[in-house]
């Protein structure tokens, strides 16, 4: 197996969808953006360290929707793109 290292720098804001909602409650006559502002903390991956993780599928499915959009064939490959493309 091969492994990579990467530095991301991102343009917009990461977008964390951990599901949380059975965990905390919302509070009486609370509106649906200040449920979000008091609970988006608990949205993030966060590994045993502490630190917070893009989860590898969650980063593996971005590369796959990239390559999609992006549609570019496969140098030397006629019309093979990059999205039906495996490793061999």
């Amino acid at each position: 197996m091969r492994t990579f290292v990467a530095t991301l720098k991102s343009t917009s804001p990461a977008c964390f969808g951990r599901y949380y909602a059975g965990d905390i409650p919302k509070r009486d006559k609370e509106s649906a953006a200040d449920y979000e502002e008091r609970t988006w903390r608990n949205r993030l991956h966060v590994a045993e360290d502490g630190k917070i993780f893009i989860p590898p599928f969650a980063f593996k499915n971005c590369l796959d929707s990239a390559a999609k959009y992006l549609g570019k064939q496969i140098p030397g490959r006629g019309k093979t793109t990059y999205t039906g493309a495996r490793s061999g």
